[in-house]
């Protein structure tokens, strides 16, 4: 089997930050795609057909979008995905009248129960309407992302100066390394399951300390490697990563 050595940098590099190092590269990959979307690929006719029909991205992806690397760009999807939901709000005419005879019987019989069911059917047709009729875009991209990250390694961690650099680092958040196990044979399953093991006892052990530095009685202690570690413990926790709160204390 071989990889990209590129992809063995990368990861490399992705471990001395300090969160889950798939997280890491999977947001650099996707932050230069919404770029590059944003910058070359707005005026292309099928992707902003997709883009209508998901309206829009989902929230972590629209964040990316909201950081401003193109104003224009985001105006004229956001003026498509309005102009689409505002057509759906349209086609729906308030005027619109019921003329089919079981209704109007329906209607003679249980005015007010008629009244209350059809407007709630109303009020759920048009929310349908307005609703993401599609997944994603960004969301569909990540598992060809993540494929030659996961195996590279997969691969990569048989080597000694890799192993130990992936020992020393935040290894995996708990999605990564739930689709590298299911990626892997089973001796190698075993051997990464070990060592992320071991980071995270490591975590443990600085929350520990971040814990009992915030009792009464250590107020005094100043804080040091531990101080950021709630916060690195979500991350590997949860899988929510976000590039934007690395240098934040």
């Amino acid at each position: 089997m071989t990889t990209d050595p590129r992809t063995r940098d990368d990861l490399l590099d992705a471990m001395r930050q300090g969160g889950c190092l798939l997280c890491v590269l999977v947001e650099r990959a996707e932050r230069k795609a919404v770029d590059l979307f944003l910058y070359d690929q707005v005026n292309d006719i099928s992707r902003r057909d997709a883009l209508r029909a998901s309206r829009g991205l989902c929230l972590p992806h629209t964040a990316m979008l909201a950081e401003g690397r193109s104003a224009l760009g985001v105006a004229i999807l956001s003026r498509d995905i309005l102009r689409a939901m505002t057509a759906e709000l349209e086609a729906e005419s308030p005027n619109r009248k019921q003329s089919r005879t079981g209704d109007q019987d329906e209607k003679s019989s249980q005015p007010f129960a008629f009244f209350a069911s059809f407007a709630v059917k109303i009020g759920a047709k048009l929310a349908g309407r307005i609703e993401p009729q599609a997944g994603c875009p960004m969301c569909a991209e990540r598992p060809r992302i993540e494929a030659p990250l996961l195996a590279g390694l997969l691969h990569n961690l048989g080597d000694g100066a890799f192993a130990a650099a992936f020992d020393a680092s935040a290894g995996l958040c708990r999605v990564h390394l739930a689709a590298t196990l299911r990626a892997a044979d089973a001796e190698r399953a075993r051997a990464i399951a070990a060592r992320q093991a071991a980071i995270w006892r490591r975590l443990e052990a600085d929350l520990d300390e971040f814990i009992r530095k915030h009792d009464y009685r250590f107020k005094g202690e100043a804080f040091e490697g531990e101080r950021d570690v709630w916060r690195r413990a979500l991350q590997l926790a949860s899988g929510w990563y976000d590039s934007r709160f690395e240098d934040r204390e």
